[in-house]
């Protein structure tokens, strides 16, 4: 739990899938769903975990008595419990090793958290035994040659009083065919006597070959998000040998199976498709759920990630991809927004928000990385409120480098932060930090509000507080806006307080600005305060490139107070610029109509 050092109660919806200590440390320990939630000064918080199965190499397995084979078990990182059901049979070390002792048939199981799983050993004779049937070595001492049953080694001579001449009466002494005792030639061991034909025992069909997929995905196709009726989802993946009967199989959050087809053969490397539009076997659809693919090939699974089905939309329709982007009309679907943050959005009508309070979507961990197309309607009258954390206001908190906003119009709207914490804090109307791209948006008659405790620093731009590196804001336009920060630092700028990436082709008209720092002395520095008309400070390597400022009024309170009609500070490069100095008015220490301190590239 982040910003409070209050007691937190931690507790877990089943014990048996995990388990938390009151240290927040959540443990796996079986297959499932379940949440944790973590309760203080009277508030939950939950969290939704899914476990996944671990697994065995194999869940089968065949060894010769005297042979080993290790195991190990996947997707697991807690310690594994090794042992056998029949150690007469099969021995296993607590590495996995398992040892086949004499013929039979066992069960080797592991044993990790509150989870077991098992392979079936069968142990077979040693490579040197015989089998009935088999081509064979003879079964007498093994070497001997095969001499004549009478007295071993004798040869036919007469059985009569030694020294007799005599024919050999066929009794012991007599030449003869050897007859399958001790001392035989090596026949095989059929019948004593016959020709060794192999009398092999018929094996049993072979299982198909086990693969693991090396690619899996599951996904909307054509993108978006999964809507029953209006989208279908797409199965891809690949496998890691050849083999046949492979089942898709598709499973809902209860790990029923929704959706099933068979695949005979698969090649290894091959990629293959599956398509599903979220019916299941009696055609009703699976509604609202999370899904999952799960591959089976031989005694091998692979699992996907999960996909969320919604049974109807949030929006007034699409569902979200380039093709057939997300409808918005109202203030609810502006919200739902923050709910999709990789979908395409066009608003179809001028929303009145009546004042209602609205916070901030998306944050750093989860930026918006979709398509907001404001389609030149506007959103009026909107009460934008600090985030959770207390630290940062705007639409959109975070805009990640895929994300895009584009012909947005914000009319008569406020974005007031009061920071209640010893921290920085971020006010703009459109982002709080873009790492993406803000064009040709407009900003009628709003103003940003930024006040601090008097111990931190505070910034604030129209459009965003910060532009990163790979940040862009073009085309856009800011007229008869106010914007003002107070705190130890004060930074603000008509745009963008901070520009580290692009700011191209902007225009600020009739900007009231003011940016407040404290008197005092702290940390042995000056606490300044700056405003520029585009940004407060255009940092080494940063662009700012055919911009304007006319009837705009700027000014600076504190100590050590910088304005500059384009930028208070800059240290990048700023070519094409224009500040109407007849209509407005810098009031600072130091000023300037481009830039009250220059460390870097200027060009009018």
């Amino acid at each position: 739990m982040k910003n409070t050092k209050k007691k937190v109660k931690w507790t877990s919806g089943k014990n048996k899938v995990v388990k938390v200590s009151q240290k927040g440390v959540v443990t796996a320990r079986k297959k499932g769903s379940t949440t944790v939630t973590a309760k203080v000064s009277g508030r939950k918080y939950t969290c939704r975990v899914t476990v996944k199965d671990a697994k065995l190499s194999t869940y089968r397995l065949s060894l010769r008595a005297g042979g080993s084979k290790k195991l190990k078990l996947t997707n697991s990182k807690g310690k594994v419990k090794w042992s056998s059901t029949d150690r007469s049979v099969v021995k296993v070390s607590q590495t996995g090793v398992v040892a086949a002792v004499k013929p039979g048939t066992a069960a080797v199981k592991a044993k990790v958290a509150a989870s077991t799983y098992q392979c079936k050993v069968t142990v077979k004779e040693d490579g040197n035994s015989t089998v009935p049937g088999e081509t064979g070595t003879p079964t007498g001492t093994p070497g001997e040659t095969g001499t004549p049953t009478g007295t071993p080694g004798g040869t036919g001579t007469p059985t009569g009083t030694p020294g007799e001449t005599g024919t050999p009466t066929g009794t012991p002494g007599e030449t003869g065919t050897p007859t399958g005792t001790p001392g035989e030639t090596g026949t095989p061991t059929g019948t004593p006597g016959e020709t060794g034909t192999p009398t092999e025992i018929p094996e049993t069909p072979a299982a198909p070959p086990d693969a693991e997929a090396v690619t899996l995905d599951f996904y909307t196709a054509g993108g978006g998000d999964f809507i029953c009726g209006i989208s279908q989802t797409e199965v891809q993946f690949a496998l890691d040998a050849d083999t046949i009967n492979v089942k898709v199989q598709i499973l809902d959050a209860l790990d029923e199976v929704v959706y099933e087809q068979e695949i005979p053969t698969c090649r290894r490397g091959e990629t293959y498709k599956v398509q599903w539009d979220g019916k299941k076997p009696d055609g009703s659809y699976v509604g609202d759920t999370s899904c999952y693919v799960k591959i089976i090939a031989g005694e091998k699974e692979s699992k996907s990630d999960y996909l969320t089905a919604m049974s109807v939309s949030d929006f007034e329709g699409g569902n979200g991809s380039q093709a057939n982007p997300y409808q918005v009309v109202t203030l609810d679907h502006l919200r739902k927004v923050g709910q999709h943050n990789k979908c395409y959005f066009i608003q179809t009508a001028d929303i009145d928000a009546g004042y209602e309070n609205f916070t901030a979507m998306f944050r750093s961990d989860n930026p918006f990385v979709g398509t907001y197309d404001g389609n030149g309607k506007k959103i009026s009258n909107l009460l934008i409120r600090n985030t959770s954390d207390g630290k940062g206001t705007a639409v959109f908190y975070s805009v990640g480098q895929d994300g895009v906003l584009k012909n947005m119009v914000l009319s008569n709207c406020t974005s007031n932060l009061y920071i209640e914490q010893n921290v920085d804090g971020y006010g703009a109307c459109l982002a709080v930090e873009n790492s993406g791209n803000i064009q040709k948006c407009e900003l009628e008659n709003c103003q940003v509000i930024v006040n601090g405790l008097g111990s931190a620093g505070v910034y604030g731009g129209m459009v965003s507080m910060k532009q990163t590196v790979s940040g862009v804001a073009a085309d856009c336009i800011i007229r008869d806006c106010a914007i003002t920060a107070k705190d130890s630092v004060g930074r603000v700028g008509g745009i963008s307080a901070i520009n580290e990436g692009k700011i191209i082709n902007c225009t600020v008209e009739r900007l009231n600005g003011t940016s407040i720092g404290s008197d005092q002395y702290q940390f042995g520095g000056i606490m300044r305060a700056r405003i520029g008309g585009i940004a407060a400070e255009n940092v080494s390597g940063a662009s700012i490139i055919s911009v304007k400022v006319n009837g705009s009024k700027l000014k600076t309170q504190g100590r050590g107070r910088e304005a500059g009609g384009i930028a208070a500070v800059n240290d990048g490069s700023i070519m094409g610029w224009g500040w109407n100095s007849s209509d407005g008015e810098l009031i600072g220490d130091t000023t300037g109509d481009c830039c009250a301190v220059n460390n870097g590239l200027t060009n009018p």
